[in-house]
């Protein structure tokens, strides 16, 4: 009876260890099981992000082809862009100074005034200057007619001057409304070749690549970010993996020797049974004769 009690609290602390062991172990495959489920969600979002990455890369590829396709095209309409604006610009500028040249003539014009009764001037200078030529004139009528002739020179000066104005306002009027019909004309020419198909379909495509650009680029960023945590995580789980492993190998697997049937049944068996066993024990170690697995498990019990 003393001999299965002891060996009942040998066995009992060899399963408590056993127990504390898988305790660990246990919390262990839990750690390595959330690790794979958070492994697993992160490389589900690294490969998305790769893939729309990728994905991007091949829109990208293709408008790029688009924008190369009537790149020549642009280059011949920007050459052209850049003749016409020139010429543009150059008759705006001309315009401008003829604006201003007309406002001065029309200052002049408005400072000149006529004496409008008088309709013949060049004909009374001329018969007056006729009649101081031929006619016998007095002192006091010669000087009248003098004065006279001086004031109708002026006149006339005056009228030159008016008629010239006119004539130079005029000229100017038509250079100024010819030249800004061309600078129209030219800007006109100029919105044409902005609106052109393939000038807008360039302008088109060249907005799409950059916006595409910056959405693979941010694609490529959140693929690298992922990765790296994926890394790491993966890096955790192998350390966890190789403690598992370790932990298995470490854990000793109690060898415990089973007792024969009628050991166990013949628990009130009394003492005087048992002693009698150990003596034809110790009778067959004296004849060296082989102990059996019960003469064996009797022995080691006397010894707990």
């Amino acid at each position: 009876m003393v001999i299965l009690q002891k060996l009942y609290l040998k066995t009992t602390v060899l399963i408590g260890t056993q127990k504390m062991d898988k305790e660990k172990l246990d919390s262990l495959k839990n750690e390595i099981k959330e690790l794979k489920d958070k492994l697993n969600s992160i490389n589900a979002e690294k490969e998305t992000w790769f893939a729309k990455k990728e994905e991007l890369k091949k829109v990208l590829a293709e408008n790029i082809t688009k924008a190369k396709a009537i790149q020549d095209k642009k280059k011949e309409i920007d050459k052209e862009l850049k003749n016409i604006k020139k010429e543009r610009d150059k008759f705006n500028a001309e315009v401008k100074i003829i604006a201003e040249e007309l406002k001065k003539v029309s200052e002049e014009k408005r400072k000149v005034r006529f004496d409008k009764e008088d309709k013949n001037i060049k004909e009374t200078i001329e018969r007056l200057e006729l009649s101081i030529q031929t006619d016998v004139l007095s002192f006091s009528k010669e000087k009248a007619t003098m004065v006279k002739l001086k004031e109708l020179k002026d006149k006339l000066k005056k009228s030159n001057t008016q008629t010239n104005l006119n004539e130079k306002y005029i000229n100017l009027r038509k250079d100024f409304k010819d030249k800004r019909k061309i600078a129209n004309d030219f800007h006109s020419k100029l919105e044409e070749l902005r609106n052109n198909e393939s000038y807008s379909e360039f302008l088109k495509i060249s907005k799409e690549i950059n916006r595409i650009k910056k959405e693979q680029e941010d694609a490529f960023d959140n693929f690298i970010k992922f990765k790296k945590e994926f890394s790491i995580l993966n890096n955790d789980l192998k350390e966890k993996l190789l403690q598992l492993k370790v932990s298995q190998a470490e854990i000793p697997r109690p060898q415990i020797i089973k007792r024969p049937k009628r050991v166990f049944e013949k628990r009130e068996e009394p003492n005087e049974f048992i002693e009698g066993r150990k003596r034809e024990i110790e009778q067959k170690i004296k004849n060296k004769k082989k102990l059996t697995t019960e003469d064996l498990w009797i022995l080691q019990g006397d010894k707990i």
